[in-house]
């Protein structure tokens, strides 16, 4: 568990999947911390590792917590945990291009626009473009590290 993460106490992570380097997903429930209640969840599914370390930043708050700085705290923590815990270099979340709540989220905790990949993400029977932001050890004052190589004995 990754415990008292939020510097106002309201959410808490619970793990659901170890830690890994060859874990393929890690997924965090969040709950108020007051009264219990299931706020949302956030994923880090990897996309490669070896050379790469990199991760895709996914998260869900239901809507009745939206705009309560919830979703905030809660990806802001995962992408603390993802690039200081979990060593990724790179964690992109692809997002809608019309989707303006989750475009000011991860702007307001740190990640950069890069690209809108074309054609992305199939959605409602069609391929719909999404927008690509990333989050860099650099960008968070984190140094950067080269990948972790495992050594045979």
């Amino acid at each position: 568990m990754i415990g008292n993460v939020s510097p106002k106490g309201s959410w808490d992570f619970e793990t659901r999947s170890a830690t890994s380097d060859d874990c393929d997903a890690l997924y965090w429930v969040v709950f108020h911390k007051e009264t219990h209640q299931h706020l949302g969840k956030i994923d880090l599914s990897t996309i490669k590792r070896d050379d790469f370390q990199w991760a895709n930043l996914g998260y869900v708050i239901h809507n009745q917590f939206w705009r309560q700085g919830f979703g905030k705290e809660a990806v802001a923590a995962a992408v603390k945990a993802g690039l200081e815990k979990l060593h990724y270099h790179r964690i992109e979340a692809a997002i809608n291009l019309d989707n303006c709540a989750s475009i000011a989220l991860v702007e307001s905790v740190g990640l950069q626009r890069e690209c809108i990949r074309r054609a992305f993400w199939y959605e409602n029977e069609q391929w719909v473009d999404h927008l690509i932001y990333v989050a860099l050890p650099s960008d968070f004052g984190l140094s950067e590290k080269p990948p972790f190589v495992s050594v045979e004995d």
